[in-house]
């Protein structure tokens, strides 16, 4: 695993904040990192942008049972930090016939990537807004499909006044979903 530099404002980002969200239908747990973060929350959701859209943070679809390792991957990207899908399954994963990463998992994983995590639960809707406002692209654990109970990470990046864009390894790398849906 090569580490690229990170920029200076990069560096102090991601350092200072890695954000996950644990979503089960709509918005339940957020991962909310530090003082300096709750500041940055209490500004954005002060008055945020109506739409916000966040450059850098890439896609890949996924291996089966991988969508934990390739947000793992689509987050260090963002901050500089190059690992594969399959280096951050082995890291992840007990072995092969692993099939889930918990929230736990992928946050301690980051954190050794050398991210800075806090598990927070109740995040709302706005939350996920003010944390993309403030530059930082958020993993919500959500629902594949409505019905199903296939747990599935995305990776929020972008959003509207009526919706959200999410990374998506099985579903796209333009994943739009409604407030509704969200």
């Amino acid at each position: 695993m090569a580490r690229a530099r990170f920029s200076a404002a990069k560096r102090a980002r991601g350092r200072a904040w890695a954000r996950l969200f644990d979503m089960k239908r709509s918005v339940v747990a957020a991962l909310l990192l530090s003082p300096a973060l709750a500041a940055c929350l209490s500004r954005a959701e002060a008055a945020p942008p109506a739409r916000v859209t966040l450059s850098g943070v890439g896609h890949e679809g996924q291996a089966l049972n991988n969508c934990g390792p390739v947000t793992a991957k689509i987050i260090l990207g963002y901050y500089g930090t190059r690992v594969t899908q399959a280096q951050a399954a082995q890291a992840l994963k007990d072995d092969s016939r692993d099939v889930e990463v918990s929230t736990q998992e992928l946050a301690a994983y980051l954190e050794r990537q050398g991210l800075n995590t806090v598990i927070r639960y109740a995040g709302t809707q706005a939350q996920v807004r003010a944390l993309v406002a403030a530059k930082l692209p958020v993993i919500v654990q959500q629902r594949l499909k409505v019905g199903d109970n296939t747990s599935h990470f995305r990776t929020v990046y972008a959003y509207t006044p009526e919706s959200f864009t999410a990374s998506d390894s099985l579903l796209g790398a333009r994943l739009t979903l409604s407030e509704s849906r969200f």
